[in-house]
């Protein structure tokens, strides 16, 4: 399909976005319908070589930019503006592809035949409605990307436009956005506003900008995930130190769980808030976590080989052999996060009764 877009003078595009939106014919800019293009330019304008994944829900489809005349008498009259087109999914993925410079970009649709990919742009099925499908999507877009940590820097729900949801997509996938990281969610209804002002926010995230636009249709909000906004808002975590203070804590309580075995069970349930708060605050709680198991288990071998060198005892070759277990385990737990693709160890059980003490809470 073909779209072929003339513009005559006196009409000017405020922005780059504005441009890109219109040059694709995607409905986010006011030469096609809505006038979001430059209140995201102002958003987003110093992220520009910074975003490197973005994630938009609604690939497109023609059915609402059918009818091109009636949206050229919404924006502009006659004299402004001729156009001939034919809308091609997958608009504002290649506006988002072309203005962010080194970002790549993922499209989400219930629709499977609006589907594609081309040069940095990959498209999967969801139906944003369903919790299952959007956390499995997710898990498509991380074996795509090779990166099961995968985070996005935008997010933008452009999707159904039914309450429900929205509310439902930003509840699973603000969990993904990274330190900075935009969730905007387009076309709410001027009497619908206040209900998106007012959903629970995830930790870390706050409102950036409220936008109603130039009709009942024309709003959106955008949210950011702030570290500060994490910080300040440390009330609702578990724990209340500084990150450095909570990683140094985990360090700390994982020699506990193994020192102290009577108070085993706490000190578990200890690394399991620490490791909640390290993910609410952006980072992955578990990949540091079992570095520091690893690092622990190094430090105690390298001891018991030590004193096995110096004369001074067996080695303990019983346990060293136990810990090697639990660190051929940590090394597979990272290389799984990171799916680098390398040769596991699997002499992993290995703790024997008289050094249970040891086990770790994984």
């Amino acid at each position: 399909m073909n779209m072929t877009f003339n513009v005559k003078e006196p009409y000017v595009f405020k922005t780059e976005l504005c441009k890109l939106f219109y040059k694709y014919g995607a409905d986010k800019c006011p030469a096609i319908r809505h006038s979001y293009s430059p209140e995201y330019y102002t958003l987003l304008k110093e992220y520009k070589s910074q975003f490197t994944d973005i994630l938009e829900i609604g690939v497109g489809n023609d059915c609402q930019l059918r009818y091109s005349d009636k949206f050229a008498k919404i924006q502009i009259s006659s004299d402004s503006i001729d156009w001939v087109f034919e809308y091609i999914p997958g608009a504002s993925l290649r506006a988002w592809r072309d203005f962010f410079t080194d970002a790549n970009v993922y499209g989400i649709d219930i629709d499977k035949n609006v589907l594609f990919e081309e040069e940095r742009i990959k498209c999967f099925y969801a139906d944003q409605s369903n919790e299952e499908e959007l956390e499995n999507t997710i898990r498509d877009i991380e074996k795509y990307t090779n990166n099961k940590n995968q985070k996005f820097d935008l997010i933008v729900d452009d999707g159904s436009h039914i309450i429900s949801h929205m509310i439902l997509s930003f509840k699973i996938l603000s969990k993904y956005m990274r330190i900075n990281g935009i969730y905007i969610i387009e076309d709410i209804k001027k009497e619908d506003i206040d209900r998106f002002k007012n959903i629970e926010l995830p930790m870390g995230i706050e409102i950036i900008k409220v936008y109603e636009g130039k009709d009942s249709q024309d709003g959106f909000i955008a949210y950011q995930r702030t570290a500060v906004a994490a910080l300040d808002r440390r009330s609702m975590r578990k724990y209340l130190p500084t990150i450095s203070e909570l990683i140094d804590r985990l360090s700390i309580v994982q020699l506990k769980e193994v020192f102290i075995p009577e108070h085993k069970e706490e000190y578990a349930q200890e690394i399991k808030d620490i490791v909640h708060d390290l993910d609410e605050l952006g980072l992955n709680g578990n990949m540091i976590r079992t570095t520091i198991v690893l690092a622990q288990m190094n430090l105690h071998i390298w001891h018991n080989e030590t004193e096995y060198r110096k004369g001074e005892g067996d080695g303990n070759l019983g346990l060293t052999h136990g810990l090697n277990g639990i660190r051929n385990t940590a090394k597979n737990i990272i290389q799984d996060q990171l799916e680098d693709g390398g040769r596991k160890d699997y002499k992993v059980d290995c703790i024997a009764a008289e050094f249970e003490d040891w086990e770790v809470s994984w």
